[in-house]
């Protein structure tokens, strides 16, 4: 049997599509697994959450409820637990009955579990094996290569899969989660940037636009650097082995702001941290209350809007935050999904995504919140960046990167948007694009070339080769 999936339905047997169940557009599901009860165990809700339904149709139950963005799920024999990789790459084993996890594999993604007794993972570099002990759930000695060359998206599932009987099959290409960085006009021209490309986390642009700070997630572990475009000397490293993700520069530009996971300790919520250029150590500015945090966009009086995660049954919500005495309010926090805010040049409004219409959508509010509130996307979009003329409103709808005219002084209008460019860009958690003051140039991560595929590797006799080790 061969399965199809697209975000709204399942397919078994695309020659006959018989097509069971309906998912819920509500659902938002992102990535499934066929369970041992007749049963689809996906990942649902940007991750936050994971869910099984019974394929022959019916109301789905949810089976873990988590404080991460967690992916790419595989059930192992007996339902013994659930393989999923969380947003720093981190392959996690968690029990479906208690809820707990902890971490398995450091660096990898898509992880599968194969009846020899092994693992087997997209790993940074090339599709990787381990030998694992069913019984005590333990991974026993070092990983080791296995295959390269294997197509692999951006959210990093590969295009690779197995039968029992021994038959591999994989689709040939590149991982398409390294990334360039690259300038793009309104027009859609690009202009390169000389730095190497890697897997690239969020980033943002300093207030000048003369330098860079950005999060890196392929190394031993997630950090923030900073590359001056004017120098154009080699990133230079601002944290060391911290988790630091979304970083965000302060208003001075003396300072860039991260998000801080300790990925190895489920105990340890995250935290927020700033660190001065030159610095060897950071100064907190809050914590443990939310398993992810960033700052979005920072308004007067060294207030900030936070995007966070507090609490897993509502997933993201928008929180204000005095980094002066910590005190922090809430924005947006219902159990919708409230992430990606922009203030408005004058701090009266603030622009952000909210799926409250059951899509992803550009909302703006009043700063003071009121009730008030305009949805000026035309349709799906998400990402919104305000111009610093106060003029418009950038937004991505998936890979298209649009332009809506606003008016924000002293009442808020909207016009129609307008599509400037589109493009083969990637989309990293956070905010996946920058706009310069003069909102002429995008800075955008730019994905390997790859053909649409035309052919389908078979690999026989490989499970014999895993036993040996290779």
């Amino acid at each position: 049997m061969v399965g199809i999936f697209d975000p709204h339905a399942y397919y078994e047997n695309p020659g006959c599509r018989r097509k069971t169940p309906n998912f819920n557009r509500s659902w938002k599901c992102l990535w499934l697994v066929l369970g041992s009860r007749n049963n689809i165990i996906f990942s649902e809700r940007e991750g936050i959450q994971v869910s099984s339904v019974s394929a022959d149709g019916g109301t789905k139950e949810v089976l873990l409820e988590a404080t991460d963005f967690l992916s790419n799920p595989e059930v192992l024999p007996n339902e013994k637990g659930i393989l999923l990789t969380n947003m720093a790459s981190v392959i996690q084993l968690f029990d479906p009955i208690s809820g707990s996890g902890f971490s398995l594999i450091p660096r990898g993604r898509d992880a599968r579990y194969v009846d020899t007794g092994h693992i087997v993972y997209a790993g940074m570099e090339s599709y990787m094996a381990v030998s694992f002990d069913l019984e005590s759930l333990s991974i026993e000695g070092s990983p080791f290569p296995i295959l390269d060359g294997v197509l692999t998206d951006a959210a990093g599932v590969t295009q690779l899969t197995f039968s029992r009987n021994g038959i591999l099959a994989y689709v040939p290409g590149v991982d398409m989660g390294i990334t360039n960085p690259t300038w793009v006009d309104r027009d859609g021209n690009e202009r390169a940037i000389p730095i190497n490309s890697g897997r690239y986390g969020s980033f943002d642009l300093s207030p000048d636009d003369s330098q860079l700070a950005f999060s890196i997630v392929d190394a031993e572990d997630s950090d923030v650097w900073v590359y001056d475009f004017e120098r154009t000397i080699s990133p230079q490293r601002l944290t060391v082995n911290r988790g630091a993700l979304f970083p965000k520069w302060s208003p001075d530009g003396d300072s860039i702001s991260y998000g801080a996971q300790n990925i190895g300790n489920t105990d340890v919520r995250a935290r927020l941290d700033i660190q001065g250029l030159g610095e060897l150590d950071s100064s907190r500015i809050t914590g443990d209350f939310a398993d992810l945090v960033g700052i979005d966009t920072w308004g007067d009086d060294g207030e900030a809007v936070i995007t966070a995660m507090a609490e897993s049954n509502q997933g993201l919500d928008l929180y204000i935050i005095d980094t002066t005495t910590l005190e922090r309010r809430g924005f947006a926090a219902t159990e919708s999904q409230e992430w990606g805010a922009t203030f408005s040049p004058n701090k009266d409004f603030i622009a952000f995504t909210t799926d409250t219409s059951g899509q992803y959508q550009i909302n703006v509010k009043r700063f003071p919140p009121t009730e008030e509130r305009w949805i000026i996307s035309s349709g799906y979009g998400e990402e919104p960046v305000w111009s610093e003329d106060g003029n418009e409103i950038f937004y991505r709808r998936g890979n298209e990167w649009l332009a809506v005219p606003v008016e924000s002084n002293p009442d808020f209008v909207a016009g129609v948007p307008e599509v400037l460019f589109e493009g083969p860009y990637g989309n990293v958690p956070g905010l996946s694009y920058q706009v310069t003051q003069d909102g002429n140039n995008f800075l955008l991560l730019k994905q390997p070339e790859q053909q649409p595929p035309t052919e389908i590797f078979l690999v026989t006799n490989w499970i014999t080769e895993l036993e040996t080790g290779l």
